[in-house]
């Protein structure tokens, strides 16, 4: 028998027995995840130095899922139409209209900055008869205030507004964006002003 059969055949009864360092090798240059190599066998195989994933799966170390329905809001969008899908979560992102954030991306850092943009559209509609409010901006509203008995903060996703008149009168609203982006306003129904002789 030739000398490299009988090399190749002691090579295999050496990897019989002790195992394939090659493969040992190879297995302990794959990534792992919560010290699992690739995420755990039902998550990912090690092959050649690399995890290869399972159906459903993917990433370097197989630890993220391969689905966006984690990602996707309530309205639909994934990521609110704010952000991508990286590893079924959300990674918001920045522009011109501010910076992003929330599980889905739905918070904007330009809300609270729109108490301002809302005021003169709440007093028309709320207070009709009690604004100095120029008709033209009135009938360029946007939305359409709700009148409410109280106002009070429920999620998240709401701001508050207070804003003061010529009288010293407060009036409050709340405001949040709805899933098109469109302001939905709830407005406390009357002012608070204060009582004459009072301080």
């Amino acid at each position: 028998m030739p000398q490299f059969l009988w090399l190749l055949l002691i090579k295999l009864c050496l990897a019989q027995v002790f195992g394939n360092v090659y493969d040992r090798d190879n297995v302990n240059s794959c990534e792992r995840f919560n010290g699992r190599i690739c995420n755990g066998p039902e998550k990912g195989v090690c092959e050649r130095g690399e995890c290869r994933c399972m159906a459903g799966w993917t990433g370097s170390d197989c630890a993220c899922r391969d689905t966006n329905e984690t990602c996707l809001a309530p309205n639909g969008k994934i990521c609110t139409g704010h952000g991508e899908c990286v590893c079924g979560v959300c990674k918001c992102r920045s522009s011109e209209e501010g910076t992003y954030s929330g599980v889905f991306c739905e918070r904007s850092s330009t809300y609270p900055l729109k108490c301002d943009e809302f005021r003169e559209c709440v007093e028309c509609q709320i207070f009709p008869y009690d604004n100095d409010v120029p008709a033209e901006n009135c009938n360029s509203c946007i939305f359409i205030s709700i009148g409410v008995d109280k106002v009070e903060i429920q999620k998240d996703t709401e701001k508050l507004c207070t804003f003061y008149d010529d009288k010293d009168c407060r009036f409050t609203f709340k405001y949040e964006m709805d899933d098109e982006d469109v302001p939905i306003v709830r407005a406390k129904r009357r002012k608070d002003c204060p009582v004459p002789g009072v301080y």
